[in-house]
Formats: C-alpha cells, structure tokens, sequence
C-alpha cells in the first residue's frame, strides 16, 4: 500500500492545518544561529511532504530544496508552489549538491520502522550534506510512547465547505515501539469512508539515535524539548529533537 495517495495527499494541508509551520521555520533558524548560522545558506527538507517548511524558508531568503520520496506529495507541493515547483523532487539523484542544513521534521525518522530503513534514510542525508554540515530531525520518544501509547483520535475538516474526519487506530507492538495506525478518511456528508491507510511508525529513544548517527560521521549531538528547543526533554516528552554536525 502506498501511503499518501490519493485524496489524502490533495487534503493533507487541510488535515494538518493546526500545525505552526511558521514556528518551527523560526525555531529551526534560530538553531541556524546556535550552530553559527548566520547567513542565509542551502536547505534541504528531507521528507518534505507538501513543501510547507520549505516554502517559508525560500520566501525568507534562503536557497531551500524539498525532497520526498512519496510523489503523491512532491505532486501537490509542486502544485502549491508553482513558480517554485522545480525546487521539489521525488527523486534524489536530481538533487546534484549538497547542502549547509538538512532538516527532516514531524516524525519522518518514525516511517523509517527497520534498521535497514533507518541506516538508508541515515546515508541518504549525509550523502547531500556538506562537511560541517548540520542535521536536524525530531522523533517519538520510545520511553514515553511505552508508558503513554497513541490513542484512538479523530480530527475534523472542511474540504469546499464539506465536513471530513480523519480517525486514526493505533495499535503497538514490540513493546510499544512499533505502532500500526489505521487512518480511515470519511465524508461525513455522504457516511462514507473514502480512503484508509495504514502507517507503520518506530519510537526511537535519544541514546538509539545519537549512538547511530555517531556511527554516521556525526558529532556534537544536541538533544532538546520539541515544544521548546532551548530545554531538554523530560518524563513528559512525547517527541524530542536532535541536531548534530556532519564530521
């Protein structure tokens, strides 16, 4: 099954259409100015989906790419960014330099559920880094996903003034750090379910990850609060991010 297809794709921007975008650009700017960023620079977004964070960076300045492998999704950030389409690709060998910063956020690392996934996903970003440069990325966070699962959720949306619901079923195993989330897409309208997926997701802890991109060439690791980058995670966050510095 291929995930992001179809209606859920063109509709993914009015799913999500709670998150801040624009906060989390700002947040990853101001870890730009941490790691002694200062100057606009090459970025790229590692799973970009619909091209919402790379969309933000390209109007303040910098030269952003967005790659992701699911064409469902390059297809509708290139409808959303036309005149910028070109910037956008499902197909990473199109992509012939490297960057300062690539960035890969809400939960992209998590779809990577085997190792073989993961060490792939891991070589492919390092590979369109440049020496020196910087890694950005959040994930679940395996401690507190084992003692606080995802649960049954639904969320509702308007698509031309019709009402839709997207719910989701979660279901974990090994010992929580797997999790299978059934996604069904129903029109309310019409009592209609018109797309399910499934989305299998893998929590990572803060030590699995850092001891695995160290194995990568990366260095000096930073872990923080996702909800505020300046702290660090505590018994109560769901997902942490990471950022390190390609050797």
């Amino acid at each position: 099954m291929t995930n992001f297809a179809g209606e859920y794709a063109k509709q993914y921007d009015l799913i999500h259409k709670q998150k801040n975008y624009e906060a989390e650009v700002s947040q990853v700017i101001r870890e730009f100015e941490l790691r002694g960023i200062t100057t606009k620079c090459s970025v790229l977004d590692f799973g970009c989906g619909t091209g919402s964070h790379a969309s933000i960076f390209r109007k303040k300045g910098y030269d952003a790419w967005g790659y992701d492998s699911n064409s469902n999704m390059i297809q509708e950030a290139r409808i959303k960014n036309f005149s910028n389409r070109k910037y956008f690709t499902s197909d990473l060998s199109e992509l012939d330099v490297n960057f300062r910063v690539v960035y890969s956020l809400f939960d992209v690392v998590n779809y990577q559920v085997t190792s073989e996934e993961l060490h792939s996903f891991l070589n492919q970003i390092e590979s369109k880094l440049i020496s020196g440069g910087l890694l950005i990325l959040d994930s679940w966070n395996k401690e507190v996903v084992m003692t606080d699962p995802p649960r049954e959720s639904s969320r509702s949306y308007f698509v031309a003034g019709r009402k839709f619901v997207r719910k989701v079923y979660p279901s974990s195993s090994d010992n929580f750090q797997t999790t299978r989330l059934l996604i069904d897409l129903i029109d309310i309208e019409q009592s209609q379910c018109i797309q399910s997926e499934e989305h299998f997701m893998r929590a990572y802890s803060a030590p699995e990850l850092t001891n695995i991109i160290s194995i990568k060439g990366f260095h000096d690791i930073r872990i923080f609060e996702l909800s505020d980058w300046n702290s660090k995670p505590n018994e109560n966050s769901w997902r942490f991010g990471l950022s390190a510095v390609k050797l």
